[in-house]
């Protein structure tokens, strides 16, 4: 770096005082996220050539972000939750010999304010009722209080957890995972018209407007598409399409 008498001259080029070192610690953990092993990270560090770091270093790069982690699974919850989200998503994980399927269980509350948060993501080998019982109980042992309502997919583990968990907590079906279920077997010449009706039953704010819309649909569509309304029972009787809507208001 050029340098002046009086020691005035900075360059715009780079921070400084910075140092590259902050970012590749970011680009190990990036790398290490995606499942890349540590023996492969530090072949790449070393190909930069910027600073090399051996399987050691990354182990203790790593190393950070589980205390960090561990910190967020933890800690307590000072607040409390009238709303609460259950939902899960499903990753690709490499059990060594063959790529498998990993369930993640995630908790989204809703504090009095308004203000979203998520409470929890943990692990599980699929969405039964005891991996949901177990993440529901970690969240009260954590301080989890105040819960008036939960919201997901119609999913009977869910139900069955909280029942046992929240018993007085209220159930209410997710609108999001509703409109898709009912969705995902139109055609898709057929999909903005059924999703325009769909949404046109949530939209009204009294129950006997959304009970005649909510017939009007299925009369209109049932025949048409059997297998997409066939979870909403007997197309002759609108009481179950009623109850399937009122389960998400």
């Amino acid at each position: 770096m050029p340098r002046d008498r009086d020691g005035t001259f900075t360059t715009e080029v780079f921070e400084e005082y910075h140092r590259s070192t902050g970012e590749v610690e970011d680009a190990v953990l990036e790398m290490w996220l995606q499942g890349i092993s540590q023996r492969k990270i530090a072949e790449v560090t070393q190909k930069l050539g910027a600073v090399r770091i051996g399987t050691d270093v990354v182990s203790r790069i790593a190393g950070r972000l589980s205390v960090e982690l561990s910190a967020f699974r933890t800690r307590r919850l000072e607040m409390a939750y009238p709303y609460l989200y259950l939902d899960a998503t499903y990753l690709k994980v490499n059990w060594g010999s063959h790529v498998g399927d990993l369930a993640l269980l995630v908790v989204i509350g809703v504090n009095a304010q308004g203000f979203r948060e998520v409470l929890a993501v943990e692990s599980a080998a699929g969405e039964k009722k005891e991996a949901y019982r177990n993440l529901l109980k970690g969240l009260i042992e954590r301080g989890l209080t105040g819960v008036q309502l939960v919201i997901s997919d119609d999913h009977e583990s869910i139900k069955g957890a909280v029942q046992v968990e929240l018993p007085s907590a209220r159930w209410q079906r997710c609108v999001v995972h509703f409109q898709r279920n009912v969705l995902c077997h139109i055609p898709a010449a057929d999909t903005a018209e059924v999703a325009n009706d769909l949404k046109g039953i949530f939209a009204v704010h009294r129950k006997e407007g959304a009970d005649a819309l909510a017939s009007a649909f299925v009369e209109r569509y049932s025949k048409r598409f059997v297998k997409s309304l066939r979870f909403t029972g007997t197309f002759g009787s609108a009481e179950l399409p009623r109850r399937a809507v009122w389960q998400t208001r």
